[in-house]
């Protein structure tokens, strides 16, 4: 099986300094999921965390709604 690594931020391919910048820079949250088959196990899931982080941290409702991420790994 080949694995194809495929790291994406903001709708755009990652490059080195995107990566650094989200792995050194201690403010903020994300979420991670891998993509099989054009599928995410338990994406519901990973939504909700994602919602209910950034009203946690930033007390606002996410950007987008799980329309657009869906559109992202489709």
């Amino acid at each position: 099986m080949t694995r194809v690594l495929n790291i994406q931020i903001n709708d755009r391919p990652a490059d080195v300094a995107d990566v650094h910048r989200v792995a050194t820079w201690n403010y903020g949250h994300f979420t991670s999921m891998q993509v099989r088959e054009r599928a995410v196990r338990g994406l519901d899931l990973h939504l909700k965390r994602l919602e209910a982080a950034t009203h946690a941290i930033f007390g606002e409702e996410v950007e987008s709604d799980g329309d657009r991420i869906r559109g992202l790994i489709s």
